[in-house]
């Protein structure tokens, strides 16, 4: 019937909970059983939940792989999550294309609901506001494995607001100039020279003020967007380090974070080459910041771009390491030249025996393997000390340094040279320029 290929309504009134229900692993039962056996299996899911098993429920097809359930009797989270459960219990289970062999079939289901009970929650709700709910929750349930169930409880929901806004604005604040980079200093754990310098994102929201990375960056690469803003960071970086340079300023690397989307831009290391043409920089001027989970999305695909990035002569760092899937074999095939030691492990240093012995094992790792190795978020004189006594090569972090907006930066880099500490980038000078973040 037509009506069960579109939603039978446009609203959902208080009361009401909307599934998105999805056949688990229906691509590789298209290739096991054929593609007519998945679509009837899909159909007697259809049939099963039509109006004449509940009249006070609606399903239709949503998708290649998956159904949509519109119920309206369900009064919170708790029902429709029990709900959800039973109605996995009466889809089909099992997929008979073979008679001597039956094929067992799970379903995910996920669920946004409408209460009523929150004020905010009044009124009927336009159903693809419910259908964009229960589809993100419905990829959280997968994430569980077969079978899984998850509810858009208010933290998704607002995830997705945020996910929204990031989408619909973005590409105008990029147009608009709001986007702009602030600038942390690496220094020498020994002497304290200037070693480096990171290039951190900023939005300058005109309505919500200066807002970190981590409220848009991951909105920006699920959406796709990240390739405009990763070519501004890239560009933009480099033409500030460039410019330090004419200054006669102290010329270090700068560090530019890379996520794993633009490692799958096939053009990467063209990329890279024309942002320091533009810049008129040398390679070995800028450094790339990449993380372990980013290098394992495409791990071949991004081995190559960066081996074509090194030969450029572009120096590679891998950025909070041991949070992830650390491995060896990321250090030998991706050729960094620096381990960043991620500031989670310096909590409670000094006083954690063991986080002071992770930090240990990556120090000597890098010193064996002729890397340099770099702590992040050092902000007491102790963690200092026990980077000292550790033999760690760089760290950066509130106790030398606050990323600050360029014209901090440049003052900065001017008193680098002496050793002294960092001028307007220094706790005290600088904390107006800081926002939570390195």
């Amino acid at each position: 019937m037509d009506i069960w290929n579109r939603p039978p309504v446009e609203s959902a009134p208080p009361g009401a909970a909307l599934f998105a229900i999805g056949l688990d692993h229906a691509d590789d039962l298209r290739v096991r059983c054929g593609a007519d056996a998945v679509e009837a299996v899909l159909a007697a899911a259809l049939q099963r939940l039509g109006p004449a098993a509940d009249p006070l429920a609606a399903p239709w097809r949503s998708g290649p792989d998956g159904l949509q359930w519109l119920r309206l009797d369900l009064p919170d989270a708790d029902a429709a999550r029990a709900a959800a459960r039973q109605l996995q219990a009466r889809l089909p289970q099992r997929l008979e294309a073979d008679p001597a062999e039956a094929v067992r079939l799970s379903w995910s289901v996920g669920v946004a609901c409408r209460s009523g009970r929150d004020p905010a929650d009044a009124g009927c709700a336009a159903l693809p506001r419910l259908q964009w709910q229960a589809t993100a929750a419905l990829a959280q349930a997968r994430r569980q494995g077969r079978a899984g169930v998850a509810i858009c409880d208010a933290r998704l929901a607002c995830q997705l607001e945020a996910r929204a806004q990031v989408v619909a604005e973005l590409p105008q604040a990029l147009a608009r100039g709001e986007l702009l980079l602030h600038y942390q200093p690496q220094f020498a754990v020994d002497d304290g020279r200037l070693v480096g310098i990171e290039a951190l994102v900023r939005w300058r929201h005109p309505q919500q003020g200066l807002v970190m990375p981590d409220a848009f960056i991951g909105h920006a690469e699920e959406a796709g967007l990240i390739d405009e803003l990763g070519d501004w960071v890239l560009h933009e970086a480099c033409r500030q380090a460039r410019r330090w340079q004419r200054l006669g300023l102290p010329r270090v690397p700068m560090a530019v974070n890379v996520s794993g989307r633009q490692l799958q831009q096939a053009r990467f290391a063209a990329r890279v080459r024309a942002a320091l043409a533009a810049a008129d920089l040398a390679p070995g001027a800028l450094e790339l910041e990449l993380t372990e989970s980013s290098l394992l999305q495409q791990p071949e695909a991004a081995a190559r771009l960066l081996g074509d990035c090194r030969r450029l002569g572009v120096r590679l760092a891998l950025d909070d390491f041991g949070t992830g899937q650390s491995s060896l074999g990321l250090l030998r095939r991706f050729g960094v030249d620096r381990l960043k030691i991620d500031r989670s492990f310096f909590t409670g240093l000094p006083g954690d025996p063991t986080g002071e012995a992770i930090v240990r094992l990556v120090v000597e790792l890098a010193r064996t393997l002729g890397l340099e190795a770099v702590a992040e978020g050092i902000e007491t004189e102790a963690q200092l000390a026990l980077l000292g006594r550790l033999g760690c090569h760089a760290y950066q972090g509130h106790l030398r340094a606050v990323a600050a907006a360029p014209p901090q930066a440049e003052q900065a880099l001017r008193d680098a040279p002496a050793g002294h500490r960092a001028g307007p980038w220094a706790r005290a000078g600088g904390g107006a320029a800081y926002t939570g973040t390195p």
